[in-house]
């Protein structure tokens, strides 16, 4: 992604997948396992920018 898509996410997770080409299909497995430890790494930080957002468009609607 590019920076500026990186500055405007709300969370990014980037797992440790080392120097692995875009095309190196047999590490996907590898990848994904990687992936997946990341994302419960960061899940209750996940959960509560979630509820965030909720809460937000909640607020949103009532003083539109």
């Amino acid at each position: 992604l590019n920076e500026l898509n990186l500055l405007k996410a709300d969370i990014v997770i980037s797992p440790p997948v080392g120097n692995i080409h875009w095309a190196h299909f047999k590490r996907v497995d590898h990848c994904l396992k990687r992936g997946e430890r990341a994302v419960w790494s960061k899940l209750e930080i996940i959960k509560e920018t979630i509820k965030k957002a909720k809460f937000k468009r909640f607020i949103g609607k009532i003083f539109h």
